[in-house]
């Protein structure tokens, strides 16, 4: 993927993350001094209307108006990227590229050739090479970028959601060593299942299965409809009937958590690692009211609702920290982009 790194080194207000969902645009500016990460700015707009194109981008214009440097960080997920592992015997340098290429035809459900391929290397030892490679649908980024630049936005690096959410986390939680971690985004259309240990690479899975879906099944079984469910579950509004609800909501998650249970069950038995300990929840889901007490109930490990901002110091501007306070937990993708400034002034 081929974008202006150079843009952004030296720039006094940095790069914006900037988040593009099916349901709202999201955008988080930070800077870094003394090892210690610190939000200048933070915005939420929600979609109108996610299949009208001018909606999403009058979302991004609001979100991103404010910010003086129209420089973003923009990143995609969904059944179009692919995020693998990869074990080879020790190669000659000048294959190694090669090599991966053809194992990312193997492992993608598209034509390679229709796709940008990127990839990371492990520290190498004696006897393999590994490490873990991305490959997402040229149409996927160019329509994130078109979306972007009628907005007035230049993207100048293009990531992965599961892999910007696990940056984050690592960046302000640190690395648990010898521990594996499991983080889960629920979003609106997909959740991003990210699986983690000090020692290997990350095992990133976007599964079809989030918000919408659920709300859909619990509108199904109450005869509400699910454009009116779904303004009352993000304004809380649920107080007769708490339980019978919670009953609705852990049905409705029945077909996601078993998406979770064979994820995990694949990585511990294909990475023979130990169970894992503790699963995170994010994303704008991870707010409805019950949805952390079900997972935590049915799921193999203790399950937390993280937010970032906790260990991100907040913005002077009340505004802004209203923002954080409301959306905090959903804005690890933003945040997590906002940060690859700094990995490449650093490096």
């Amino acid at each position: 993927m081929k974008f202006n790194y150079k843009k952004m080194l030296g720039l006094n207000g940095g790069i914006t993350g900037l988040d593009i969902g099916s349901s709202a645009v999201k955008v988080v500016q930070l800077t870094k001094q003394d090892g210690c990460y610190w939000a200048t700015y933070a915005a939420v707009e929600k979609i109108e209307n996610s299949s009208d194109h001018g909606s999403v981008i009058d979302a991004i214009k609001k979100c991103i108006e404010p910010c003086e440097e129209k420089l973003a960080a923009c990143s995609v997920s969904g059944p179009e990227i692919v995020v693998r592992d990869f074990r080879f015997p020790l190669l000659p340098q000048d294959e190694i590229e090669s090599a991966i290429r053809f194992e990312a035809a193997q492992v993608s459900p598209f034509d390679i050739e229709q796709a940008e391929f990127d990839y990371k290397l492990m520290p190498q030892t004696n006897e393999h090479i590994s490490g873990f490679l991305v490959a997402a649908k040229k149409s996927k980024i160019e329509r994130k970028l078109d979306i972007a630049s009628e907005a007035g936005v230049e993207c100048v690096l293009m990531g992965v959601d599961g892999l910007e959410i696990l940056n984050c986390f690592t960046e302000v939680e640190g690395v648990r060593e010898n521990e594996a971690i499991a983080i889960l985004n629920i979003g609106y259309n997909f959740t991003n299942l990210i699986i983690s240990d000090c020692d290997s690479t990350p095992f990133i899975r976007d599964i079809n299965y989030a918000g919408k879906i659920i709300i859909d099944k619990i509108a199904k079984i109450t005869g509400i409809s699910s454009e009116t469910l779904k303004i009352v579950i993000e304004e809380n509004r649920i107080n007769e009937s708490k339980k019978e609800f919670n009953e609705y909501l852990s049905s409705a998650c029945d077909e996601l958590i078993e998406s979770i249970l064979e994820s995990i069950r694949f990585f511990t038995i294909n990475r023979k690692m130990s169970q894992i300990r503790t699963i995170y929840i994010c994303g704008g889901f991870s707010k409805v009211s019950g949805i952390g007490e079900i997972l935590n109930n049915r799921l193999p490990a203790q399950t937390l609702v993280w937010n970032p901002f906790e260990k991100i110091n907040l913005p002077q501007e009340k505004e802004y920290q209203d923002v954080i306070h409301k959306y905090g937990s959903s804005l690890a993708p933003a945040a997590g982009l906002a940060m690859r400034q700094f990995y490449i002034v650093e490096s």
